[in-house]
This record gives C-alpha cells, sequence and structure tokens, in this order.
C-alpha cells in the first residue's frame, strides 16, 4: 500500500511538472494581416427605367375610296371607219431609161445559151418578128448593149429545147424533119429563118 501511495506520487508530481513547463512557453503573437481589408460594394441597384411606351402609331381608316367606274361603254356601230394612215407614195412610177449596173438585177432575164459568133446578132431572135421579142421599151437600142444587162447563163439551161440526136454530116437538113409537114414541125414563128440558124439556140445533145 505504501508503495502503491509512493507511485500516485511521482505520476502526480510528473503531471505537475509538464504543465508548468508548457506554461511557462511564451505565447506566439499573432501575425499581422497584410492583405487590404475588402471594401463592400457600395454601387446599388438601379431599378428598371425601360417602362413600355404604348404604341401610338393608331390605325388610320382609309380614304382611298374606289371610284365609281367612268368608262361608259360605247353602243357597237355598223359605220366603218376610215383608214388613219396618211402617208403618201411620194414615188411617182417613171418610164425613165435606168442606167445599167455592173452587176445585173435578178429580175433581168439571162441569156440561156452561147452567143460565141453571134454578138452582133440578137435581133435575129429577139427583134419584133423574132421568136422571142425584146420588150417594147428596148426599141431603139443596139446589140452591143445587150449584154450590159443580161449576163450569159453558166449554169447549162437553156430555154430553147436542145437537139436529141447528132447532126454531123446533116447540119444543113434541119428542115428535112422541122420543116412544114415534117415529123416535129418547127414554131410558126421560125418560118423564113435560115437553117445555118437553128444551132444558135437549139444545141446538140449528142
Amino acid at each position: 500500500m505504501h508503495k502503491r501511495l509512493v507511485v500516485l506520487m511521482v505520476i502526480l508530481a510528473l503531471l505537475v511538472a509538464g504543465c508548468g513547463g508548457t506554461s511557462a512557453q511564451p505565447t506566439a503573437a499573432p501575425a499581422q494581416a497584410t492583405q487590404a481589408p475588402v471594401v463592400e460594394p457600395t454601387a446599388t441597384a438601379v431599378p428598371a427605367t425601360n417602362t413600355p411606351v404604348p404604341p401610338t402609331n393608331t390605325p388610320v381608316p382609309a380614304t382611298d375610296t374606289p371610284a365609281s367606274p367612268t368608262d361608259t361603254p360605247v353602243p357597237p356601230t355598223d359605220t366603218p371607219v376610215p383608214p388613219t394612215a396618211t402617208v403618201a407614195a411620194t414615188e411617182a412610177p417613171t418610164e425613165e431609161a435606168v442606167e445599167p449596173t455592173e452587176e445585173a438585177s435578178s429580175g433581168i432575164p439571162m441569156v440561156p445559151h452561147s452567143v460565141v459568133g453571134i454578138e452582133d446578132q440578137c435581133l435575129t431572135c429577139h427583134g419584133p418578128a423574132g421568136v422571142k421579142p425584146v420588150p417594147a421599151d428596148h426599141e431603139g437600142r443596139t446589140v452591143d448593149t445587150c449584154l450590159t444587162c443580161h449576163q450569159l447563163d453558166d449554169s447549162g439551161g437553156s430555154a430553147a429545147p436542145g437537139i436529141p440526136h447528132s447532126i454531123v454530116g446533116m447540119e444543113t437538113q434541119c428542115l428535112t424533119c422541122h420543116g412544114e409537114g415534117g415529123v416535129k414541125p418547127f414554131p410558126a414563128d421560125h418560118t423564113d429563118r435560115p437553117v445555118d440558124t437553128c444551132t444558135t439556140c437549139h444545141t446538140p445533145q449528142s
């Protein structure tokens, strides 16, 4: 029992000594705060002032009232309306001779046959009594002016029918078949024409 008391006393002494050492240590001073103080915001919320504005565009009543129709229908009439064109022809027709141009007009007939050797014999067929007389307004024109307007047709066409057979050895015997009473008589306007003029228009085909 005495030993237990001694042990307890030692423990209490140790505890007292421990507590005293702890209280003897200097207490650390609190650290100085280096952070700047927080400033409380002073801006107060501004109440909204955008209050809705009542609409001012009030509908305007329509002023464009439909006008009453003024186009009165015209009653039909059977009276013919005269033409309104008043432009009169300014170019009167003339019969004056027109100077020939270098290029023959498409309205001028072409010479459908060769004129080699008969350049000055146009009136044989185209005179007043010929197979194809010249127009009346050609009277008095010389044969050396024919080719000024009438160009030679090189297309091979011919107004006169061709000779469908050979004439070798019978160049002067045309009237045997083509005279009056022949197999194929010549036209009445070919009367009294010499046989040496037949091939002027009629070309042998063989």
